[in-house]
């Protein structure tokens, strides 16, 4: 059974750097790790996009997860108007844990930066799938 079902919202917990998936408050677009604090900023709803995809909306903003351009090593993930479809793929041996990736390029994941720094703040980027467990999420399921 798949970690997320869509029309219900999760918080997101980088499994190296222990930071949460948050949509700064500071300009409600830049995506980063930041300690879990509850925020709705830090709660995100995915919702069933087709094609065993997900739109992830933010509970705070109402904005979607997102990416600043065309996937790339280092693009930006950011908050936008515009729903963006998103592959989650459960992560073997880790409970609860999924990546993140564009459903039109594969090929990237969801990363915190500085190899899942546990710095407030650090940005959260697309990069190549590699094996590192800064592209790793652990999804709790938040009533």
């Amino acid at each position: 059974m798949s970690s997320v079902q869509a029309n219900n919202s999760y918080s997101l917990t980088n499994v190296k750097g222990g930071t949460c998936l948050d949509l700064s408050g500071g300009d409600n677009v830049s995506i980063i790790g930041y300690g879990y604090h509850q925020g709705p900023n830090q709660t995100w709803t995915f919702q069933d996009a087709g094609n065993q995809t997900y739109n992830i909306k933010s509970a705070g903003s109402g904005q979607y997860l997102s990416v600043a351009g065309e996937p790339s090593d280092g693009q930006r993930v950011v908050a936008s108007g515009s729903p963006y479809a998103w592959r989650v793929e459960d992560q073997q041996g880790v409970d609860g844990g999924v990546r993140l990736l564009p459903a039109n390029n594969t090929k990237f994941c969801v990363d915190l930066a500085d190899h899942g720094s546990s710095t407030p703040g650090t940005s959260v980027q697309l990069w190549s799938r590699w094996e590192g467990q800064n592209q790793i999420w652990k999804v709790q399921k938040v009533q």
